[in-house]
């Protein structure tokens, strides 16, 4: 149908500030525990974005500024970190972010009070064990809409193999986003596509491995607890080239199975090329 301009203007604000305590005479050296610090950062960020000149619909979807829609929220946030010494750089070993959104703008008659999320990450510095957990909670609707938990052991330049439950609820993804700020979204997904998710519990298993000094291996599956059946099946093998990386991968989705070849730049993941060759099994 031709071309489109679409224009799209933004107003923010976004008021913050550290605080901080520390423990410099504690140690724990089997775990690498050198030293405490307590990093306590509360901020809150007001976002406006007008109605674009041109709805989303009338877009090819090439990237998520295609789905902006009218944004007019406030969120109040805390982010935590535990740190250390690691030699003489200050290494991240716990974190806890939370943040809370209030809506102005509700075209779909939403509750004003958006989504409470929150997520906690643990990464000792001597022991090749890492957890996460994150959780979103819709305040408006009193439901929890997403919530995931994960373990991962050894490390990653030799072999790690990492497990994770995942829940969803049957819900309607909201659009939060900013194109001036940074605002997290624990909801694993682009809330700007404005998905709908069917209830569904997922465990994953995904295995990382050394071949060599430029080649690396994985292996990942997504099993549905629901269907009792593997949703996903991939196996990969990541090439380093010098400047740019590159990745074979077979995989298997849903009774649909493809091959795939992937090149990017070391300097600039975000710019890439990707080939693929799919398979209908039905």
């Amino acid at each position: 149908g031709g071309s489109q301009t679409r224009f799209a203007g933004e107003l923010g604000l976004e008021l913050k500030t550290k605080l901080y305590s520390l423990c410099p005479d504690y140690k724990l050296p089997s775990w690498g525990i050198d030293g405490i610090r307590h990093v306590v950062e509360p901020y809150l960020n007001y976002t406006y974005i007008s109605d674009p000149t041109e709805d989303r619909e009338n877009l090819y979807f090439f990237d998520a500024v295609d789905r902006l829609v009218e944004q007019n929220v406030v969120r109040v946030g805390l982010n935590q970190r535990l740190q250390t010494r690691k030699g003489r750089q200050v290494y991240t070993m716990a974190s806890l972010e939370t943040y809370a959104d209030f809506h102005f703008s509700n075209k779909d008659d939403r509750n004003d009070i958006g989504n409470i999320g929150a997520r906690f990450l643990i990464d000792p510095p001597l022991k090749p064990v890492k957890g996460w957990s994150s959780i979103v909670y819709d305040a408006g609707e009193g439901n929890v809409n997403r919530g995931e938990v994960g373990l991962s052991l050894g490390r990653q330049e030799k072999a790690q193999v990492s497990l994770a439950y995942l829940y969803r609820n049957d819900y309607r993804a909201r659009s939060v986003y900013s194109m001036g700020s940074s605002l997290a979204d624990f909801s694993g997904e682009n809330s700007l596509l404005a998905r709908d998710f069917s209830e569904s519990h997922t465990a994953s298993l995904r295995l990382r491995f050394r071949i060599n000094d430029k080649t690396d291996g994985h292996i990942y599956y997504s099993y549905d607890l629901e269907r009792s059946e593997f949703s996903l099946k991939r196996y990969e093998i990541i090439r380093d080239l010098h400047c740019w990386k590159g990745s074979l991968a077979f995989q298997d989705e849903e009774d649909e199975s493809a091959i795939i070849l992937y090149l990017y730049l070391k300097a600039d993941p975000g710019v890439g090329a990707r080939l693929s060759q799919e398979h209908d099994e039905g």
